[in-house]
Parts: structure tokens; sequence; C-alpha cells
């Protein structure tokens, strides 16, 4: 089951650090793009959770999350999964403009359910709260519903593979729309074992950036990895997202992998 943390006050509405878009950088080194709607399945599905290490009931989530968005990749579907490890940060006070990134997502979150409490694991399926049990069917469901604007993004390695850099591009997006793109890190389970059914790949965000969107939006947005990982440890995930309510909007992603 969920276990409660202390109640936090939703006063802060610590809601991302939009910033506004950036310029368009320059014609990218054999880009590879996606779009949204031009994708042969129509719908998408990013499925967020927010879960705390050495819990027993947020490494179920993660495992079962992880065995889906694993079963959609084999099949092409665009199921995003997210994982925000908000850590011990509910335990201490902090000014509202020091509140660590992924716990001030999920206090937007509180914001927008007009929840009292946070609850770890919490999962968010296109920016609807969801129980796990019935995650998947939630995903299912998504799957079929075509977003209403164009989404893509592209990106590049730049010095000497130590830089991800992404373009992105947005058309028709509804004014205010935020656009959140993550750097993912894809991790083998350490307790995974050698039996019939390994344990899954588990998908952490790294970082994200967010930035407002209008009617027809370019811009840039770059990563530097970490001095120990190697790029292709890494996937882009950008997702369009209605600040007030939190709905996701259109998502598309990249998998460094493939560079």
């Amino acid at each position: 089951m969920p276990q409660p943390l202390a109640t936090l006050r939703i006063a802060l509405c610590a809601v991302l650090a939009w910033s506004a878009g950036a310029a368009a950088g320059p014609i990218l080194p054999k880009p590879r793009i996606h779009a949204g709607p031009e994708r042969f399945d129509p719908g998408f599905a990013v499925v967020e959770m927010f879960t705390a290490p050495g819990s027993g009931s947020c490494v179920k989530a993660e495992h079962a999350l992880s065995r889906i968005a694993d079963e959609a990749e084999q099949t092409d579907k665009r199921v995003y999964l997210l994982s925000f490890d908000v850590g011990d940060a509910y335990r201490k006070k902090f000014k509202p403009d020091q509140i660590p990134s992924h716990l001030k997502y999920q206090l937007a979150y509180a914001k927008a359910e007009r929840m009292k409490q946070l609850t770890l694991p919490q999962i968010h399926v296109n920016g609807k709260l969801t129980p796990l049990n019935k995650a998947a069917r939630q995903i299912d469901d998504q799957l079929r519903e075509a977003p209403l604007f164009d989404l893509g993004i592209r990106a590049a390695l730049l010095d000497e593979e130590k830089r991800i850099h992404v373009q992105y591009r947005a058309r028709n997006a509804p004014e205010g729309t935020a656009l959140n793109i993550a750097l993912v890190r894809k991790d083998g389970n350490p307790d995974a074992g050698s039996g019939p059914r390994p344990e899954p790949d588990l998908r952490i965000v790294q970082t994200f950036v967010s930035v407002f969107l209008d009617s027809e939006s370019r811009g840039v947005v770059n990563f530097k990895l970490p001095n120990d990982l190697p790029a292709r440890s890494f996937s882009i995930v950008g997702y369009a997202q209605d600040p007030q309510t939190m709905k996701i909007l259109n998502a598309v992603g990249i998998d460094m992998a493939d560079y």
C-alpha cells in the first residue's frame, strides 16, 4: 500500500521553474527526428512515478511499471516511464526557492489534485493520479487517443559525447503549455539475477528542464552527461503539459542507444 508522508504545505505552489524558450540552434549532424502525430501509433502514455529508495511498495511499483515499459518498447508503442526519486526530501524543511526540483514537481501535482497529503509511490498517467492496479488499463486507454498538435525533438552528441544537444519544435500548441524535457537514465536492476524472468530496467530521471510553448515554438536544451556514464545509457523524453491541470498533451522520446 502507498506509504503516507508528512502533510506538506500545498501553499508552496511549487510549479517548475518555467523559462522562456531559447532560440533555435544550428542544424545538427545526422539528427533523429521524432514527431508525435506523425508516428503510426495514435496515442502516447507518460507514466510518472515519485519514489524513495528503501520502500518496498516503491520497488514493487517500479518493477511492475518497468515491465510495461519494456513490453511497449518491443512493440514500438509510445510509453515513457519516468521515475522521480524524491528521497528523504519530504523530511526536511526548505525555503520556497530551495525545494529540490523533483519535490517541487510532486507538489505541483498535489496542488492540481488538491491533495492534502503526498504518498509514495505516487503514479500519474498523462497527468492523472492513477493507482498501480489500474495503471495498465489507463495506459492502454491513453494509447488510443491521438494528440491534438505536433511535437518533435532531435538530438546530437557534442563535445566528444559528453553533452547531448536537443532541439525541440511544436506547432499549434495551446498558449502557455509547458514543455518538459527529461534526461532519463536507463539502469539495470542490480538484483536482477539470471533467472528466466530477470528484473526489468528502471528509468530514472537524472534531470529535466521546462520551457513555455506558443503556437510556433522552437528552441534548444543542452544536457551535460555524468563522466562515468556513456550517452547510450540515457534517453530523452519531451512532453507537453498544461501547468494548471498538469494534464500531459503530447510526448516524444529518443533512445540515445541508437546513436
